[in-house]
């Protein structure tokens, strides 16, 4: 599976196309067989979350097969009114409505990786990092817990992603956590010891220039899946199941 976020979430979705094909007919046969409806519907989520276990998706898409059919006949048997239907349809925008422009998904960094960019990270001395594109600000309150000396900074675009942040910051980051509601474009790299960088292919070019002219002698930039065009100093894998790799870049700088 390709570790571009777009491709894999276009990939997951063919996928459980697949496993919620396979279910129905699952269901279809216990439905003859004169199961109840919420037997056979239960047959249909079970088997497709297996088929989507046994291809190999990740646990949220495996339980969104398990949920579906029970879920859809949910949805078509109660009222929605609109005003959920327009609050959920704003919620998605303020998280995901900058991708049209940056042309960055949101997708967080997963769990595993989190222990990987710590150990890039001094124990014994002061430092300073910023993550572009922090989200809800999960990886830098990580952080702040495991590194102690550190000072860590996040920018996001994202209204409610940068609003959950800031206040996750200001309540749980011991005031060595700060966000920043901006482009990281417009953000000057000079001031920071390490800079995280997940983002997705098309940027990374650009960024590696922002890099070079910005960065101060020794500080090192930290890039997660996606490689800018120069040789890493130290490359790291993540034991997630996408088996994703940490680039270091110092060297070059």
């Amino acid at each position: 599976m390709s570790a571009n976020p777009v491709s894999n979430a276009c990939g997951f979705l063919v996928l459980s196309v697949l496993s919620q094909i396979i279910g129905f007919g699952a269901g279809f046969i216990a439905r003859q067989l004169g199961a109840w409806p919420i037997l056979y519907l239960t047959a249909h989520g079970l088997v497709a979350m297996f088929m989507a276990r046994f291809l190999k998706l990740p646990n949220a898409w495996q339980v969104l097969n398990l949920i579906l059919p029970v879920g859809a006949m949910v949805a078509t048997r109660i009222y929605i009114p609109s005003w959920l239907l327009a609050a959920t349809g704003l919620l998605l925008a303020l998280i995901y409505a900058p991708t049209f422009w940056t042309r960055v998904p949101f997708y967080p960094t997963s769990r595993e990786m989190y222990k990987v960019i710590a150990a890039s990270l001094p124990e014994d001395q002061d430092f300073h990092l910023v993550d572009l594109g922090c989200g809800f600000g999960s990886l830098l309150l990580y952080l702040a817990r495991v590194r102690p000396r550190g000072k860590f900074s996040g920018v996001e675009v994202g209204l409610l992603p940068f609003a959950i942040a800031k206040i996750r910051a200001t309540l749980l980051g011991r005031g060595r956590i700060h966000i920043h509601l901006r482009s990281f474009w417009d953000l000057p790299l000079s001031d920071y010891d390490y800079v995280y960088a997940f983002l997705a292919p098309p940027p990374m070019a650009r960024l590696w220039e922002k890099a070079k002219n910005e960065m101060k002698p020794g500080a090192t930039l930290l890039i997660n899946s996606f490689p800018v065009p120069a040789k890493a100093d130290t490359i790291k894998e993540a034991p997630d199941h996408r088996k994703t790799k940490l680039y270091s870049y110092q060297y070059h700088l």
